[in-house]
């Protein structure tokens, strides 16, 4: 069960558009840092940078951001179910006062 939340938090930030991207190969570092740039700047949000520069395809960004809410749905499942269970068992191991 720890196992499992700690796999959670380190594979939170993988759930990050720009990670999902860099993850499947279809952008780059330096396009992320750039898009990400603008991003700041513009306050646009970074699929609409990356669409606005053309870098994917409509079907490549629906494909990824379909990933992406299903990877945080499941993570909050995940987290929903077992995030109590380390509190109660902890709570259940400590001695009993007398």
């Amino acid at each position: 069960m720890v196992g499992i939340m700690e796999w959670l938090r380190k594979n939170t930030r993988k759930t990050l558009l720009g990670q999902l991207l860099i993850g499947e190969n279809l952008i780059s570092e330096s396009q992320l840092a750039r898009a990400i740039e603008q991003q700041r700047k513009t306050g646009q949000r970074l699929g609409d940078v990356i669409a606005e520069w053309d870098l994917l395809s409509k079907k490549q960004m629906a494909s990824v951001l379909r990933k992406q809410r299903n990877l945080r749905f499941i993570t909050s499942i995940v987290t929903a179910l077992l995030g109590p269970i380390p509190a109660h068992v902890s709570a259940a191991a400590a001695p009993m006062a007398r």
